[in-house]
């Protein structure tokens, strides 16, 4: 990103305050966004392409387990909806979020590998 993201803002934890300054400056965001798992990159996203949001991601699928019920169908399930399923500023609420985030990911898809719990927009 070309902006600086205040210091009182990444240190009180406030998403909703990260929100507010994030969608004021949003035509000041370029640069890539990378995701750490355990300390490691994992998956990185262009924020801008031609001081546009990014609306089309190639589509990756693979995520073969990401509808089972079990630890592997949960973990592949949860970064499919992170990766997959949100757009560029829901992908730098959740990076800001970090692990609230991923365990609200985590549990919704438990929920529905696992018990059959399944959103009306998924059915």
């Amino acid at each position: 990103m070309n902006i600086e993201i205040p210091q009182e803002i990444l240190n009180s934890k406030n998403l909703e305050l990260f929100k507010k300054f994030i969608n004021n400056n949003r035509q000041n965001l370029e640069g890539e966004l990378t995701f750490y798992f355990n300390g490691i990159a994992d998956k990185t996203f262009d924020l801008c392409e031609n001081n546009k949001y990014k609306t089309s991601i190639e589509i990756d699928d693979s995520y073969p387990r990401r509808n089972e019920c079990s630890y592997e169908g949960v973990r592949q399930c949860t970064q499919y909806k992170i990766y997959q399923g949100m757009n560029t500023l829901e992908k730098l609420f959740c990076a800001y979020a970090g692990l609230g985030c991923i365990g609200q990911q985590a549990a919704s898809c438990t929920s529905r590998n696992c018990f059959g719990d399944v959103a009306p927009n998924e059915k």
